[in-house]
């Protein structure tokens, strides 16, 4: 991968960064947190049985948080990236407002790895006093979507609309709803709720067979950056089915050449545990047009938005602000996001050898060879240590997860030091870790800190500078 595409979206390079002077940036941290079992150490299935009286942890665990983040609500802003749709989102935080429990609310909730933004317009007592969730389809980051428009020509809402159109004219029934998974989970929310869509996940799919399924289209709610929609089950294996499939592949295709999208990524799967057992379809702009070499943390039809998109736009202005980011994931679609080299800068016309699609997002060999000729790879080196960027890895059980190699090579035992990892239910323990750890590599961080985050986290107010005062 040409990483020199991450800062050059934002029409500024690293090295162009770093010459500016530093002394004029904020101080402040931008947190980028996945939410099942990191941000919310407990499972979604888990909730749904846990009580105040039962669970005094995460009790305490959220009051310390709400804490935490109203000491620094001036220096600290922080964002939950998930894999949820804003509508399962919604449904999962009304069910720990629920079960009695105060988790608090981010500024922004990313949705579908990487997919719509949504900034948040109300506060957390409005919503666990009153039931007023604080995040509506309506109130996007639109800045997002005309970047987005910009670099590939796409434009979700005309495309939706034209997929309707399409669909329409094949007599297909339309259902929109927020998830494609059990009502169970999603209640109302689900595709499959009060009838909307059926379950054929049992049946055995075969050439040749005659049409059985309800003649309808299911849409997921996904906002504007990515779309996805589901057919019938016997689409692709019926033969007065098949001709009609094959059509509306082709009118898709039209469209998007239609609205001007000149970079799509476009994947189709189906599974018989997946969706009812139902074809599914995804449509999204192709930001990078290499990220299909980095198969390591991605299923590999997602080459499209991942939650590496807004974070690299994120540490790209930090290092421009000296500001700092700070991720945390706990899973496989945490791994690209949590890999410091995916925010380095190397000229890959003066290194090849280091080009990304020799190494398919193994970080090992890529910071092996550089390791193995320090004065060579000297500048890269210093854009690493330099980087203001911690990830933090919240422990799971998964033995062959991706992001141990991440804490081998870029953990605390390193000469980088860019991952911190923590046991889960200590989240905030990580945060309060990272920004001491990089105010103590990087001294004019330290300077400029935002005043709330230095007496939270240090302890110093500032009355303390002119000599004559005492720590907080």
């Amino acid at each position: 991968m040409d990483v020199r595409r991450i800062n050059t979206v934002n029409n500024f390079s690293y090295n162009n960064q770093k010459k500016q002077n530093l002394s004029f940036g904020q101080g402040k941290v931008n947190a980028y947190f996945d939410f099942d079992n990191t941000y919310c150490p407990a499972s979604h299935s888990g909730l749904k049985h846990m009580s105040p009286s039962e669970h005094p942890g995460f009790v305490d665990y959220c009051t310390n948080l709400k804490n935490f983040f109203n000491n620094t609500r001036e220096g600290l802003s922080f964002h939950i990236t998930t894999g949820r749709t804003l509508g399962e989102y919604d449904a999962v935080s009304h069910l720990i407002r629920m079960r009695g429990f105060e988790l608090p609310l981010p500024d922004s909730v990313i949705t579908k790895n990487g997919s719509d933004e949504y900034i948040k317009q109300g506060s957390d007592s409005e919503f666990y006093q009153g039931g007023k969730f604080p995040f509506s389809p309506d109130k996007r980051n639109v800045q997002k979507e005309e970047d987005i428009k910009a670099l590939t020509g796409w434009d979700g809402q005309k495309i939706k609309e034209g997929l309707k159109k399409i669909f329409a004219s094949h007599n297909l029934k339309i259902v929109e709803a927020d998830s494609e998974h059990s009502t169970g989970d999603y209640g109302f929310r689900s595709l499959f709720s009060d009838g909307k869509l059926k379950y054929e996940d049992k049946i055995q799919l075969q050439e040749g067979m005659k049409p059985t399924s309800d003649w309808n289209v299911g849409l997921r709610n996904d906002g504007n950056c990515k779309i996805f929609y589901t057919l019938p089950y016997d689409m692709n294996f019926s033969p007065e089915r098949i001709d009609i499939a094959r059509t509306i592949d082709d009118e898709v295709s039209e469209l998007l050449a239609q609205t001007g999208a000149n970079k799509v990524h476009s994947y189709n799967s189906q599974h018989s545990k997946e969706c009812g057992g139902r074809p599914c379809y995804v449509l999204e702009p192709k930001v990078d047009e290499n990220l299909s070499w980095h198969a390591g943390g991605l299923k590999k039809e997602n080459h499209g938005l991942t939650k590496l998109y807004d974070i690299q736009q994120a540490v790209a202005k930090a290092i421009k602000d000296n500001d700092l980011v700070i991720v945390a994931g706990d899973g496989s679609n945490d791994a690209l996001m949590l890999n410091p080299m995916m925010y380095i800068d190397i000229d890959e016309a003066r290194y090849p050898e280091l080009a990304y699609k020799h190494h398919k997002s193994a970080p090992t060999s890529l910071v092996g060879k550089i390791e193995k000729n320090p004065e060579k790879y000297s500048e890269i080196i210093k854009q690493l240590e330099d980087l203001p960027f911690i990830g933090i890895v919240v422990k799971n059980d998964k033995k062959d997860s991706p992001l141990s190699e991440l804490v081998d090579i870029f953990g605390q035992n390193s000469k980088y030091k860019k991952i911190i990892e923590v046991e889960n239910g200590h989240l905030e323990d990580g945060i309060r870790e990272a920004i001491k750890l990089h105010a103590s590599r990087n001294p004019e961080y330290m300077q400029k800190l935002s005043p709330d985050l230095k007496k939270e986290i240090f302890k110093v107010s500032e009355e303390s500078k002119g000599g004559g005062g005492k720590k907080s």
